[in-house]
């Protein structure tokens, strides 16, 4: 075999395994991808409150969402130098992330025809937790711990 095609091969089998550990069952921690895997979403509607999302996948557990939603909250306030967050209400809902068609069979009978009408089956749909979150540099009451929210949340999902 040439060196060329021994490179050649060698190169697709790394680009192989390197997009193959790129694929995650989950929604990861991360920024949005339109690619199909999810991540989170922010929009800062005012100064120091943000409109959080996660999206999770047709494979995201329907819990995952909202805490990973609260993580990224808690990053960002922590990021900003706030170490307490005010959260309002955390909405969950969920999207529909692809389609499938149902079908149509002709049955035929003794004497006449039956038609039979199968309904579609039931669509894949990706988990969405969101909240809205004020970060402060102060403990008040009803202000959450944005440090120990980020810390319980990593260690439930073994996030570093």
């Amino acid at each position: 075999m040439g060196t060329a095609r021994m490179v050649a091969r060698m190169a697709t089998l790394a680009m192989s395994l390197g997009l193959g550990g790129c694929i995650s069952p989950y929604a990861p921690y991360e920024p949005y991808s339109p690619l199909g895997l999810g991540g989170y979403t922010e929009t800062e509607v005012q100064p120091g409150i943000f409109l959080v999302q996660f999206i999770g996948n047709e494979h995201t557990p329907p819990d995952r969402p909202a805490d990973f939603a609260l993580l990224r909250a808690a990053d960002l306030c922590l990021q900003r130098g706030k170490n307490y967050m005010f959260v309002g209400n955390p909405e969950r809902h969920y999207m529909a992330t692809g389609s499938v068609s149902g079908t149509t069979t002709v049955v035929p009978a003794i004497e006449t025809s039956q038609l039979v009408s199968t309904p579609a089956p039931t669509l894949p749909v990706s988990p969405i937790g969101g909240v809205m979150v004020l970060c402060s540099e102060t403990q008040a009451d009803g202000a959450w711990d944005a440090q120990f929210l980020a810390r319980a949340i990593r260690t439930k999902y073994s996030i570093s």
